[in-house]
């Protein structure tokens, strides 16, 4: 796995890329500590992402419509 800081990341994004392409993982580090990893994309990890954005969505809506309309809290705290 290549390592990216920032700083390189900005200079070099044409071989964050290259990597990405030829199925290679990239960390990127952010003064020495890991901030994200650059993980090359098939057909089937898009559809695991594009699945699990779907389901975060709909949980979303559902506590949305499920919460009280005046803002109070859901669960009461004793004082």
């Amino acid at each position: 796995m290549n390592v990216f800081t920032i700083r390189d990341l900005r200079r070099n994004t044409g071989d964050l890329i290259r990597e990405a392409e030829a199925g290679r993982l990239s960390l990127v580090t952010r003064y020495g500590r890991p901030v994200f990893v650059a993980v090359p994309i098939d057909a089937s990890l898009m559809e695991l992402l594009t699945a699990q954005t779907r389901l975060s969505e709909q949980a979303l809506r559902q506590s949305e419509c499920s919460a009280d309309p005046s803002g109070a809290p859901l669960i009461q705290t004793s004082e």
